[in-house]
């Protein structure tokens, strides 16, 4: 990927962030976008997982492998990476 491609990637992800977090959830009530009672049946360790994500994740080298594969390989080094061809 070129350096480019990386900045502009970049800032749509801080743009995205920051319209979501400034002119998004932020300005409702939560009650409005989280009612509680659809959110009782969840334990507060399942809300802050879910809202928060895995604080401490563990990553092995085989699942940042995985995630670089499917994210980031394009068709054909997929298949190259894999043995397949297209015929």
């Amino acid at each position: 990927m070129s350096g480019d491609a990386g900045k502009w990637r970049g800032l749509y992800v801080e743009l995205m962030a920051k319209f979501c977090l400034e002119r998004g959830i932020h300005r409702q009530e939560f009650n409005h976008v989280f009612t509680m009672s659809r959110l009782a049946g969840f334990s507060p360790s399942e809300l802050q997982l879910l809202l928060c994500g895995d604080q401490s994740p563990s990553w092995t080298r085989e699942d940042i492998l995985n995630y670089w594969r499917r994210s980031w390989a394009t068709p054909a080094t997929a298949r190259a990476s894999n043995g397949s061809s297209t015929c």
